[in-house]
């Protein structure tokens, strides 16, 4: 117990990770890709060519190079309004070996994205060049990563990086090496050193606590109690 399975894989993989912004996204990415071994591609945020039935990324950037001559691809859209990946009948765009969505808990989720994540008013951007608007809110975004799907793996931000336990059933969920977690999960966005059962609500200047106060809802809370019952 403790170790993941080795996996001698013969095959390359590819992996669709889908989250919102501030909720660990690109550290679970960047563990992930450790993971796999080889050379890894993450395809980062494919916002574009939906229409055409396509995963257009905004750039590609070498997520890991290893010793073995295997080559994977991550591919992430950030930001997302998890509903649309069966209204769009997004799983007929690109076969994927895994689809991943990323949760984290709503007071920390939101404590960060109002001290860091560029935004104010809790509206998404319309998407670009024509594509399908997204007209829903943040939070609403958010709140449509607990429903059911039989299809995703999802992974709890908090519990992955508090429990080894967990990485290592995550790990053999995506037939990949549990790795230690990357460096960048010791620091938070606030500029400091990391402590995972902060309650990020306690850093927010006084107007910041506003905005909060604002948007955490009855349904984050009722998320925080039970999805994230033993964290802030």
């Amino acid at each position: 117990m403790g170790e993941s399975r080795s996996f001698e894989r013969v095959w390359a993989m590819k992996i669709m990770v889908l989250g919102m912004g501030r909720s660990g996204l690109h550290a679970i990415i960047r563990w992930i890709a450790n993971g796999l071994g080889g050379t890894v591609h993450l395809h980062s945020n494919c916002k574009k060519g939906w229409k055409d039935k396509r995963f257009v990324p905004t750039k590609i950037v070498k997520e890991a190079q290893g010793d073995r001559k295997q080559s994977h691809v991550i591919k992430s859209i950030e930001d997302f309004y998890l509903p649309l990946w069966d209204g769009l009948d997004m799983a007929s765009f690109e076969k994927f070996d895994k689809i991943v969505t990323i949760v984290r808990s709503p007071r920390n989720w939101l404590a960060s994205s109002i001290a860091v994540g560029g935004w104010a008013r809790d509206y998404l951007e319309k998407a670009p060049d024509g594509e399908p608007e997204l007209p829903v809110s943040r939070i609403d975004a958010y709140k449509s990563y607990f429903g059911s799907s039989r299809q995703h793996i999802r992974i709890n931000y908090n519990y992955w990086l508090e429990y080894n336990s967990n990485r290592n059933h995550i790990a053999n969920t995506l037939w990949i090496k549990n790795v230690p977690v990357p460096e960048q999960c010791k620091f938070s966005s606030f500029k400091r050193p990391y402590n995972h059962n902060e309650d990020r609500y306690k850093l927010l200047s006084p107007k910041q606590r506003k905005w909060f106060n604002k948007m955490y809802d009855k349904g984050l809370e009722r998320i925080q109690e039970e999805y994230f019952a033993y964290s802030t």
